[in-house]
């Protein structure tokens, strides 16, 4: 009788959207229409009718499972309270609700124009068609851009943290725009998906310019169109000259060289792409050509690495005091500039070194965090420091040295902060480089934070976290190797890592202190879906939002890191080929609000560093154990020339069954071996096997055991 009463006042006291919205806030309305949005834009959900449009939100008070349970095109009646929120009107908290159907397909917007936008259409989806955006480079999360149609009207479109839009180029060719038309202290149009943003010309880019190679003399890059198309490429030098060439070939691909260029120099490059009736101009991207010296890169890590797994190159230093020292030895023969940008120190000999290099007419300037302590930098120092990023974190270590001297400039950069327990205890990793082009680069991101060129930091002008420009190139080669350079979070460096991961064609290995980037974690899956190895280290498992448990459960080899020194790094290692290392973490706050630094460097023989050091760090993790018992004792084995020679003692004589197994858990090999009492050595004959880390396990017949790892490397 209860529900039958609820359900005839829900029905007499509904009204249509536009007469809901009529009625003054506070007042309780139900509304039905159809859902014109998801989980795209959050938990809020817009209904529209025939006669308007009214969002439904779930805050405080609401009744559970709204935001669960409806979707775009359901059909729904909602009730809930009319709530005015920064100029939008809504419902909210959600009282009740009812899901008529699902899945319904939405009828076309309606076109308009951007004049036309009123109050009496807030709430409801529209198209406008053959607007263009007004800013350049890539959309970011939680971003209001400004548009504007062929009639001169002007809008706000708001783009979400999480949309598939964020991290895609910003159109430069007008495209008819679909999105709901809603308010926050003004009106702001909000498309929903990559499919809201149509190309109002046949004629598009399907892939953005983009720089694939280089010398010291030229840039390489490419472009595709959806429709065969000619170009021009245009390129702007650093002095505002400009260089205009014509691609006269009408294909849909274009691979161009630019070349006469000056060495270690950045160019603006932008592509005009033609076809009979149509033009459309790319994104204008900045470019490097290399330096003209070759440089070099040297690895350092503060702990021991595996040398078995060693190819002919290895780390520059495997010591926390080594890392130290290099780092002084840079200070110290550092001529004319020193630039830091660090989130923590509390070591003072490097606080020290700088002042003996201030003191020498070195200029010093210094990038810190306000987030943390930093403890050796009160009182302050004589050089002169900037505090950034008070809303999340200015995340970045690393150091730049005589930027802008060709034969010594270099840059060190790494996971490391400059703390005592980094240096010695947690696993890091750090790289220098020295490239001059390199450190250019890095200049320019240390002086978007610094506001300035000069030695003072200019705090009205300094930029941090999403307040950031995407100002730099992204390509650079040292020593023959290709090396990429990402800031975040102006650069989308989480969509460059997640290209790598979906180009691994062997191998995936990576050890993190925190991983919470689905995307991420669905690439590796998939990876491991189709039989790449993927192995990885995992600090904070327990994170909010960790893909942990994810990956884990999906057949991804991910372990728990159990010492006790934090593993800090933020590295992986794909195909024994690349390394993606640096600050940032595999975290959307690293991705979208902090200031990070990320190199991809494409050499296997730095790979191979990173390799050593990652089997080292599995090699120092638990494997399931059972203790030594009764027959057999103290076993260890090595791999050699196809054979399998095993070490160990046992009381008396006995039968063992010896499984090698690699680290998927997957069994190589059985065999029953006769074990004679004492210390002897056993010799099998086993396929023939990857590097990797493999587990032998010894039974007796009955069931008892031993079990341990056992390094393997070609």
């Amino acid at each position: 009788m209860l529900a039958f009463l609820a359900m005839g006042y829900s029905a007499m006291a509904q009204m249509p959207i536009q007469q809901a919205r009529s009625q003054n806030t506070g007042s309780t309305v139900t509304i039905s229409g159809r859902v014109t949005n998801g989980n795209e834009l959050g938990t809020i959900r817009y209904v529209e009718d025939a006669t308007g449009g009214l969002p439904a939100y779930p805050g405080s008070g609401s009744i559970q499972g709204f935001a669960s349970q409806v979707d775009r095109g359901d059909s729904i009646t909602v009730t809930g309270v009319l709530y005015d929120y920064n100029g939008l009107l809504e419902l909210s908290p959600v009282t009740g609700f009812t899901v008529h159907s699902k899945g319904n397909v939405l009828p076309n917007p309606p076109s308009r124009t951007l004049s036309e936008i009123q109050e009496s259409l807030e709430g409801t989806i529209a198209r406008f068609e053959s607007v263009t955006f007004q800013a350049g480079g890539d959309f970011k999360g939680n971003t209001n851009y400004t548009v504007k149609d062929s009639n001169g009207g002007i809008a706000e479109v708001y783009i979400r943290n999480g949309q598939d839009i964020v991290g895609t180029p910003i159109p430069t060719a007008p495209v008819d725009l679909v999105g709901i038309i809603s308010a926050y202290f003004g009106f702001q149009i909000l498309p929903r998906d990559l499919a809201d943003l149509i190309p109002a010309s046949e004629l598009y880019f399907t892939k953005e310019i983009r720089q694939t190679d280089l010398d010291a003399g030229s840039i390489q890059l490419t472009w595709t169109t959806n429709l065969p198309a000619s170009g021009r490429v245009i390129v702007q030098d650093p002095f505002g000259g400009i260089m205009e060439d014509t691609v006269m070939t009408s294909l849909l691909t274009h691979t161009y060289v630019v070349d006469q260029l000056t060495p270690a120099t950045f160019y603006r490059i932008q592509v005009i792409a033609e076809r009979p009736g149509s033009q459309i101009s790319s994104q204008q991207r900045w470019m490097s050509s290399a330096s003209q010296l070759p440089g070099s890169m040297a690895v350092y890590f503060n702990l021991p690495v595996d040398q078995t797994f060693a190819m002919g190159v290895d780390p520059i230093t495997t010591s926390g005091d080594d890392v130290l020292d290099a780092l002084i030895e840079l200070i110290q023969n550092a001529t004319e500039s020193i630039d830091l940008a660090v989130y923590n120190i509390n070591e003072e000999v490097i606080v020290n070194a700088l002042n003996i290099a201030y003191n020498k007419g070195i200029q010093v300037r210094y990038v810190a965090a306000e987030a943390t302590s930093n403890s050796v930098l009160e009182p302050p120092p004589p050089f002169p420091i900037i505090y950034g990023n008070d809303w999340a974190l200015m995340h970045n270590k690393f150091v730049i040295i005589d930027a802008n001297i060709p034969e010594q400039a270099a840059v060190f950069a790494g996971s490391m902060n400059f703390t005592t327990s980094q240096i010695y205890s947690y696993p890091n990793n750090m790289v220098l480089i020295r490239d001059y082009a390199l450190a250019k680069n890095y200049t320019r991101e240390f002086e978007e934070m610094w506001g300035a060129q000069g030695p003072f930091p200019e705090p009205d002008y300094a930029r941090f976290g999403s307040d950031k420009l995407d100002n730099t190139p992204h390509l650079f080669k040292v020593d023959g190797a290709l090396v990429e350079s990402y800031f975040s979070p102006s650069d989308f460096t989480n969509r460059e890592i997640l290209e790598e991961l979906e180009s691994a064609e062997s191998s995936i290995r990576f050890a993190l202190l925190t991983f919470t980037k689905d995307d991420l974690a669905e690439a590796m899956i998939q990876k491991v879906q189709s039989g790449l190895e993927v192995r990885g280290i995992i600090e904070n498992i327990n994170d909010n939002g960790s893909e942990y448990i994810k990956i884990l459960n999906a057949g991804v080899n991910v372990v728990d890191h159990v010492p006790s020194a934090i593993l800090h790094h933020k590295y992986a290692i794909l195909d024994d080929e690349t390394v993606i290392t640096g600050s940032h973490n595999w975290s959307n706050a690293a991705d979208q609000q902090n200031d990070e630094n990320t190199l991809i460097i494409h050499d296997p023989s730095i790979a191979n560093q990173y390799r050593q050091e990652f089997e080292a760090r599995w090699g120092e993790l638990p494997v399931p154990v059972q203790e030594p018992v009764g027959k057999f004792s103290n076993w260890s084995g090595i791999v050699r020339d196809g054979s399998l020679f095993l070490i160990g003692s046992a009381q008396d004589n006995t039968k063992m069954t010896v499984t090698l197994m690699d680290m998927f858990g997957r069994t190589v090999i059985v065999q029953d071996q006769e074990v004679q009492s004492g210390i002897h050595t056993y010799i099998m004959s086993i396929p023939s096997l990857p590097s990797g880390h493999y587990a032998i396990r010894l039974q007796t017949r009955d069931g008892k055991g031993y079990q341990f790892l056992l390094p393997v490397a070609r």
